[in-house]
């Protein structure tokens, strides 16, 4: 039915209701998707369906920490937005807006990873436990980084002139903001809060989230100050940073395992390893050229051709590396939704 959501709040837009008739409209077909589905439900169970008070607290156990957590990570993630908004001019707020890019890529291969990983965990763990957890959590990991890791170091070797290509030389201003908020693109690799999910970890998803409310509210205006408009992505991207760290080590006591375990440091640094050795001859052949399109061009195909290279010297194309993103496109009937970053 998600399908049809468009087609209602248009049309009610386009008959004249405006705004209003298009949230009317949302809320309709949210209202009908819930009959729906209780009419399904009801022809499959019969008068065996009825509320459950003791499954229904575990629900909301799990269920309005987890919500929380997502509203709070809403706020978070858009804050810096505001606070840059409050104090600069448009002109200098669209700059930044254009620095702080967003790339699709990362929601649908990450988010979609996670999912899947969430479903494998949950059936290891009631299999076999932590230990094939553990196993599930490095796979997604190196399976992420193979993707996130060379894209951050291809984005940083050819950002300026994406920026130029798509924004014209007048958002130059916005090249150092993406250069910094492409970086961040990496701690995608590590889809901590799919984890906590498994783990019914909610409560925790819900202080990471108000820690990094709390530290970018309170410290933001300082960072602009000191560094301008790089000071907001700072602030935003180390919040997103000490969050991540805390996450691992919730999840290091979780699995009982150490340091050494916890993330699979080899393959990471390998990857890593492969994406930097491939910049090097991408770097000479861009020093080579002037001109923005052939740079961009010439870079991007260098930086591949060299990229595949290393990946096969390292032994990370084959039937482990290439499977990158395998799981992300399938068992969509059974994804559970990942939510607040951890």
């Amino acid at each position: 039915m998600k399908r049809y959501v468009p087609l209602l709040a248009a049309g009610k837009v386009l008959g004249g209701f405006g705004l209003q008739g298009l949230l009317a409209g949302a809320a309709v077909v949210g209202l009908l998707r819930l009959a729906a589905a209780l009419f399904a439900l009801r022809r499959e169970f019969g008068p065996r369906l009825r509320p459950d008070r003791d499954l229904l607290k575990r629900q909301l156990a799990y269920a309005l920490p987890f919500h929380a957590a997502v509203i709070v990570e809403i706020l978070q993630t858009n804050l810096h937005f505001y606070a840059v908004s409050w104090h600069f001019d448009a002109a200098t707020f669209a700059i930044y807006s254009v620095g702080c890019l967003q790339v699709p890529l990362v929601d649908l291969v990450g988010g979609s990873a996670c999912n899947v990983m969430m479903v494998r965990m949950a059936e290891e763990r009631r299999r076999s436990g932590n230990e094939a957890v553990l196993g599930v959590w490095h796979e997604a990991t190196a399976k992420l980084a193979l993707v996130f890791i060379p894209m951050v170091v291809g984005l940083l070797l050819v950002g300026g002139d994406v920026m130029v290509l798509l924004f014209t030389t007048r958002y130059l201003a916005s090249v150092p903001i993406f250069m910094v908020w492409s970086a961040g693109f990496a701690l995608a690799a590590l889809p901590l809060d799919g984890v906590l999910r498994v783990y019914a970890e909610t409560r925790t998803l819900l202080l990471l989230s108000g820690m990094k409310l709390a530290i970018i509210a309170l410290s933001i205006g300082w960072f602009m100050k000191r560094f301008g408009l790089l000071g907001a992505v700072l602030v935003t991207l180390g919040a997103l940073v000490l969050a991540k760290g805390l996450a691992l080590l919730r999840l290091k006591r979780i699995l009982g395992v150490g340091a050494a375990r916890i993330l699979p440091w080899r393959r990471l640094a390998a990857v890593a390893g492969a994406a930097l050795l491939a910049a090097l001859p991408a770097l000479i052949v861009r020093a080579q050229l002037a001109a923005t399109i052939p740079r961009l061009a010439g870079t991007s195909l260098t930086y591949g051709v060299a990229l595949l290279a290393a990946l096969r010297f390292f032994d990370l194309a084959g039937p482990r590396g290439s499977a990158a993103t395998h799981h992300a496109g399938t068992d969509r009937a059974e994804r559970a939704t990942c939510g607040a970053e951890g």
